[in-house]
């Protein structure tokens, strides 16, 4: 059996990391931008996406599908296809993931904070 876990890798806020403390490999963080920084802000999110093989049996991840938060430009995202909001890689899809075996891949998107596009990113 396949698991897919998506997580938080870092944030950086104009440059500088945003320090999640010890939520390493987090799911949720928060980033406050003061309304004076609105338009002057950009948030830089980089996305790890690990693959876990947790069956008992070889196996394959052969396509990994994912969608693109609304108001993200992708910055980074080695070997992965867009459609429109959709990315979508098949990098793993010849590569045998045994039982306990994980292997991750990234993405980095970047925003700027304006208050047309302020809000809860998912």
């Amino acid at each position: 059996m396949i698991e897919i876990e998506k997580y938080i890798e870092y944030i950086k806020v104009n440059g500088k990391d945003l320090d999640l403390g010890n939520k390493k490999m987090t799911k949720i963080a928060k980033v406050e931008v003061p309304q004076t920084q609105l338009g002057k802000t950009t948030v830089e999110v980089k996305y790890g996406i690990k693959v876990s093989n947790i069956g008992e049996v070889a196996g394959y991840a052969t396509e990994i599908k994912d969608i693109i938060p609304q108001g993200l430009e992708l910055i980074e995202a080695d070997g992965w296809g867009v459609k429109g909001t959709e990315l979508t890689t098949t990098t793993l899809e010849k590569e045998e993931l045994q039982p306990g075996e994980s292997k991750t891949l990234y993405i980095v998107g970047k925003c700027e904070v304006t208050k047309e596009n302020i809000g809860e990113k998912k």
